[in-house]
């Protein structure tokens, strides 16, 4: 499932799930997630969003929505809420409408920001972290492997292991033999 993610959303799903065992909590929640995303210093959301300083705001206000109970064993398989899967899916899409290759933090942030009635969103909210604004910052945001937001790729190219590859280079090599056939025809 988390294939398409890069290293920094996969840790934030970790801590998301360590969040939730250490609270009691048999669960995954959005609001878990947004912990998650915050815990690790230096990460691109810290910079782009400057959340690290509410950290203690944002977990008294999960901690407020779902209150401490006692502590479940993190190598307990725990469940993503509904909603906590449609963020998820919400990020995913983000991704691909920015034509970014994985699936990063700050997608995250942004399928959060999407599920509108979630706690998470409503504190990302009240500390100036908005949708249509942090699709801006996200969209601005330098990212490697990001193709231009304004055209499409001009060829596929696929992994280096690829059949695909050698399929692709053959027809081009097919195609260029045509056309060289056609123009010496025409002289």
């Amino acid at each position: 499932m988390f294939e398409k993610y890069t290293q920094e959303a996969r840790r934030a799903v970790f801590f998301a799930r360590r969040e939730a065992a250490h609270s009691g909590h048999a669960f995954i929640a959005i609001e878990h997630l947004l912990l998650g995303i915050v815990h690790d210093e230096d990460t691109r959301i810290e910079q782009l969003f400057q959340l690290k300083q509410q950290l203690a705001t944002i977990r008294a206000e999960v901690y407020r929505a779902h209150p401490k109970r006692k502590r479940i064993s993190e190598n307990q398989d725990l469940p993503l809420t509904n909603p906590c899967k449609r963020v998820l899916a919400y990020a995913a899409e983000e991704g691909e409408q920015l034509r970014d290759k994985a699936i990063d933090s700050e997608h995250l942030i942004l399928g959060i920001l999407r599920e509108r009635d979630s706690i998470a969103a409503t504190l990302l909210g009240t500390f100036g972290v908005h949708l249509e604004a942090a699709r801006e910052i996200v969209r601005k945001k330098p990212v490697p492997g990001r193709t231009s937001h304004h055209s499409e790729p001009l060829i596929y190219v696929a992994p280096k292991e690829s059949k695909w590859n050698i399929i692709g280079l053959v027809l081009i090599g097919a195609l260029a033999g045509a056309v060289i056939v056609l123009l010496l025809r025409l002289r």
